[in-house]
């Protein structure tokens, strides 16, 4: 372990146990993910974390994936400019092992069950739930890690909006603006978007790549709907444009280098509606949610001496139905059941002639989940049955519980199993080693803490342990090998959390240790992108109009492949990022605020041989109506 590595962590624990209070600043905090209904996150035996959109907007975060870093058990890569690809890994799993909700959407790409977060900004995002540990029970595949749910914002009585500016270097500009209000029951909340950048080379410029990669984004979200008594319904439309440069990689040594041709352009739709209905004075609710994702890329790059072209389209339809039943005051039932079409086409155009290719599956799953209070003890029990149109049917489990020992001290813990489905790729696209006879990954996880919250004062420590089963890589010598079940994983680690405010002072740390390694073919290693240590200390001074803000973000050194033939690992340096922002809040609703990212211009790589931003200054104004 690295002496910067220490100095860094001891600073987060020793700094966040001297400081002094509140858990996150609110005596409660409501969660809906842990069991798809409302409940204290004291109530929850999972660990979940909440991020509130108004707060991390006045800092200057405006993309979902610059939020996400300051969690630690959540890994964050990014292969160089902005809009190329994003993933996120959590507690050592792998990018396609967490499910990403927006709206109580299925938003990852069906045919790689990974979300990509480039696109994704916080112009309309109201708040953030990260929950982590197995979460099959009441999601279904893909949460095998977790689940990350963005709820956006919905209109409020009378009218109101904003209009906010961000000019900064890189040539960053974007300008987004949201109307929404509510009258006699409608609501309405619209917010448009246009952001762009001259970017920066997606080949880390240590290895002579200077040419830059922009990047332009349009986006349009609406959600509008009627609340009543007897009835609320809501209709939910999401619509993204981008364009991205990006670049190639040497064919000997596998390292990214500057390629001009190269461009990636995206459209994605979402649109959900959903109908919610009360029975029995309110104690049995009913919601039925209808969904569409779309997505379509379109892959322009020079590969193997030629212009080739690759276009890949995918569709997600989904039904659902959820329903809660309050049986008394300490015991509530929770139930649904989920249809779920997911297709995939691509057409490929390059040098080696032309391919075409099209698959589709259907999934549905049955879910029963119990709620039970008694006294001081909160417990969550939970069963499904699953049914895939490839591998046939599977079933899943989880037990939480949550034990307040005195009003300062609680115990939590949890237990349960989940899986993820292959993707269409992975079983059906011959050019990647297509495989229909894939089984389900499957995994099997724990996790046990304790917190102490005095009012002024909050520590946490989780730890927890998961392994995973039947992994899919590809098995074989290109082009005749295909995907196949081969491999296993394991992930050990501990959260430690420590928060304080102190006056007009306030102090978040943070600091998660993981230990994550995986098994395939009877070679073991460490997973990839996965530190073993990481840490986040956030300092935020607020004064009448505004606050003052410090961050420094720690990530160990990381295992990395470099794909040369045959491939060998690479190791990531360790790093520390330091962002530095303020704000002021006028008395005409005018906002204005500063940041500067990696304020001491640390050269690393979240990804090998891709660039990552240097020392980086944006300023923006906010004007609220």
């Amino acid at each position: 372990m690295s002496k910067k590595y220490y100095q860094t962590a001891i600073s987060a624990v020793v700094v966040g146990l001297l400081s002094s209070p509140v858990y996150a600043g609110d005596p409660l905090k409501i969660v809906i993910s842990p069991s798809r209904v409302a409940q204290d996150v004291v109530e929850v035996g999972s660990s979940v974390v909440l991020l509130q959109g108004d707060e991390l907007r006045e800092r200057g975060v405006e993309y979902v994936e610059d939020a996400l870093q300051q969690i630690p058990s959540l890994i964050v890569s990014s292969q160089g400019s902005r809009g190329s690809q994003v993933q996120i890994r959590a507690r050592g799993n792998e990018a396609n092992h967490i499910l990403v909700l927006i709206d109580g959407m299925r938003v990852s790409n069906a045919s790689t069950g990974e979300y990509d977060f480039a696109n994704l900004s916080m112009a309309s995002v109201e708040s953030i739930e990260v929950l982590f540990g197995p979460q099959s029970t009441l999601y279904g595949s893909d949460a095998m890690a977790g689940v990350i749910n963005i709820t956006t914002k919905k209109g409020r009585e009378g009218f109101g909006g904003n209009v906010a500016v961000k000019l900064g270097e890189l040539g960053t500009q974007s300008v987004s603006a949201r109307v929404s209000g509510a009258n006699q029951g409608f609501h309405y909340a619209l917010t448009a978007e246009d952001f762009s950048t001259d970017g920066i080379s997606s080949g880390a410029e240590k290895n002579g790549n200077s040419e830059k990669d922009p990047f332009e984004k349009q986006s349009v979200n609406l959600k509008a709907g009627f609340d009543s008594k007897r009835f609320s319904t809501s209709l939910i439309l999401s619509q993204n444009d981008s364009e991205f440069a990006f670049d190639g990689s040497d064919a000997v040594t596998a390292v990214a280098v500057d390629e001009t041709v190269n461009k990636q352009l995206v459209e994605s739709t979402h649109m959900a509606w959903l109908l919610e209905w009360p029975l029995m004075d309110g104690r049995f609710n009913n919601q039925i949610q209808v969904s569409n994702i779309s997505n379509d890329y379109d892959i322009r790059s020079f590969f193997f001496g030629a212009n080739s072209d690759f276009n890949t389209q995918t569709e997600r339809d989904t039904l659902e139905y959820r329903g809660n039943f309050q049986i008394n005051s300490d015991n509530s039932l929770q139930f649904g059941f989920e249809s779920i079409e997911e297709s995939l086409g691509t057409q490929s155009i390059s040098a080696f002639g032309t391919s075409n290719f099209a698959g589709n599956v259907d999934q549905s799953g049955l879910y029963l989940n119990w709620l039970h209070k008694y006294q001081a003890l909160d417990i969550a029990l939970g069963a499904r049955a699953g049914d895939h149109e490839e591998f046939g049917s599977n079933s899943t489990y989880r037990l939480t519980a949550s034990y307040r020992l005195s009003d300062q001290i609680r115990l939590k813990a949890a237990h349960g199993t989940a899986y993820k489905a292959p993707s269409l790729q992975e079983l059906f696209d011959t050019s990647f080693g297509g495989n229909p006879n894939l089984q389900p990954e499957e995994s099997e996880s724990s996790e046990i803490g304790v917190e102490y919250d005095s009012g002024d004062y909050f520590l946490g420590l989780t730890f927890f342990e998961q392994d995973t089963d039947e992994l899919i890589r590809f098995s074989g010598v290109f082009p005749t090998g295909s995907n196949a079940n081969v491999g296993e994983a394991r992930s050990q680690g501990l959260e430690l959390t420590a928060n304080k405010v102190w006056g007009d002072f306030e102090l978040n740390t943070s600091l998660s240790k993981t230990r994550a390694t995986e098994t395939v073919n009877g070679v073991r290693s460490q997973r990839i992108r996965v530190p073993e240590w990481s840490a986040n200390i956030l300092a935020n001074y607020h004064y009448d109009h505004g606050r003052i803000w410090l961050q420094a973000l720690f990530r160990d050194e990381r295992r990395d492949i470099q794909f040369t033939f045959p491939s060998q690992d690479v190791t990531l340096d360790s790093y520390t990022l330091w962002n530095l922002g303020a704000s002021y809040r006028m008395k005409n609703q005018l906002t204005v605020s500063a940041r500067v990212e990696n304020l001491t211009d640390e050269d690393y790589e979240e990804v090998f041989s891709f660039g990552t931003r240097g020392r980086t200054a944006i300023v923006s104004a906010d004007w609220a109506f």
